[in-house]
């Protein structure tokens, strides 16, 4: 009998493509066989490194607000953001609560975001 290898959350690890069911009956009979299995670090490390041909287009980067245009609709917004970037430079430049802030700061990306909030809980942490 081969003893199954697990993580250190105790799943059984998948050495193979082939391990996994083809078909579960039911999204929570997958939720269920994910829960308690996980890929190997060779199965992973087998992987081709190609480009699986879905990636995002580039997105143009947007270092000024001049280059923002003023929309009427937010799904006009939201499109146009679609196809923009700001960069880390400009969005970390803003003050909180101003206008310009508060009309770039829904399309901010979220790793944005999240550090602007770990910054400002860090600054109120140290605060005696």
């Amino acid at each position: 009998m081969t003893t199954r290898k697990t993580d250190e959350l105790g799943r059984t690890l998948i050495d193979s493509l082939d391990e996994i069911p083809r078909h579960f009956d039911s999204e929570d009979d997958e939720r269920e066989y994910w829960s308690t299995h996980s890929y190997s670090d060779q199965l992973l490390n087998s992987l081709p490194d190609e480009d699986p041909g879905f990636g995002l287009p580039p997105r143009t980067l947007v270092t000024s607000l001049d280059q923002v245009p003023h929309f009427e609709k937010e799904l006009d917004a939201f499109r146009w953001w679609q196809k923009h970037e700001m960069t880390d430079d400009l969005y970390f430049s803003l003050e909180e609560g101003t206008p310009d802030f508060e009309r770039i700061q829904p399309y901010a990306e979220r790793r944005q975001r999240a550090e602007r909030r770990r910054l400002a809980s860090k600054t109120k942490r140290n605060v005696s």
